[in-house]
């Protein structure tokens, strides 16, 4: 499948990335930003920049995906964080005919949170760190837990990523005692919380602890682009130094590249 046409959901080192990487393709890259991103370099490197509504964001689905539609990209790429795991917003991408650069919605909803990737794994037969498929509710589980696979035992938000939401207990005294179950009740940790040993990077010392995720569908991020297809108002790179950001004193009048979503 040959792209021509790329919007980058993102912004800053992650959207720059991905304009560079559009750019050695021969696709035109396309890019939204925001007020405070629109001297940015990624905003100054793409092809074609547009001003995001007056007050949304990079979270904005609807936005975005309306950009999509009326710049005629045919496809885009979400970088990560923003909206790239949200799997509503790759399927709205999908149904308006737009190819979605990354996981599946469907591989997000099997991995979307820890329970439900601990099922996946263990439905393909891949043995997952020892653990609680099921929600953990109260104490005397994560104790009965501990009492086979012993302490210290990670208790996790399951919709917790990046270290947040992890509560590391060494005893049955801190289990009963951590305030992680009163928050679940509370509401405060949706799908409440899962339990999993900390011991496994002890048991088996050379093999690196490899956490689920999903894998990219097709068609892949590198898919070839067409220089066929390429834009005639791009702006031409800087021979001396084709991977080099421009300057400021280089950049051509703001009128001649960037046009709003307003004036369309």
């Amino acid at each position: 499948m040959t792209l021509s046409r790329i919007l980058v959901a993102n912004r800053g080192e992650i959207a720059l990335r991905v304009v560079r990487t559009a750019r050695d393709l021969g696709a035109t890259s396309i890019l939204p930003y925001t007020p405070e991103d629109l001297m940015s370099p990624a905003a100054e490197l793409a092809d074609e920049a547009y001003a995001m509504p007056e007050g949304s964001s990079y979270t904005d689905a609807a936005a975005v995906l309306e950009l999509a539609r009326t710049t005629g990209a045919d496809a885009v790429h979400p970088g990560y964080g923003f909206l790239s795991e949200d799997a509503d917003f790759a399927r709205s991408i999908i149904e308006a005919g737009i190819t979605w650069v990354g996981p599946s919605p469907e591989a997000m909803d099997a991995l979307g949170d820890k329970m439900s990737a601990r099922a996946t794994a263990e439905r393909a037969k891949v043995a997952p760190v020892p653990g609680i498929t099921d929600s953990v509710t109260d104490a005397e589980t994560v104790i009965s837990f501990a009492g086979t696979h012993g302490y210290p035992v990670a208790l996790k938000r399951t919709d917790g990523g990046g270290g947040r939401g992890i509560t590391v207990l060494h005893n049955d005294d801190e289990v009963r005692s951590t305030p992680a179950f009163e928050s679940a009740a509370l509401g405060e940790a949706p799908s409440s919380w899962s339990a999993s040993s900390r011991l496994h990077a002890t048991s088996r010392p050379s093999a690196p602890e490899t956490p689920t995720a999903a894998s990219p569908s097709s068609p892949p991020a590198t898919a070839p682009c067409s220089d066929a297809t390429r834009s005639s108002s791009r702006r031409p790179r800087p021979p001396s130094c084709p991977r080099a950001l421009t300057t400021v004193s280089s950049r051509p009048p703001a009128a001649s590249w960037r046009r709003s979503t307003t004036s369309e």
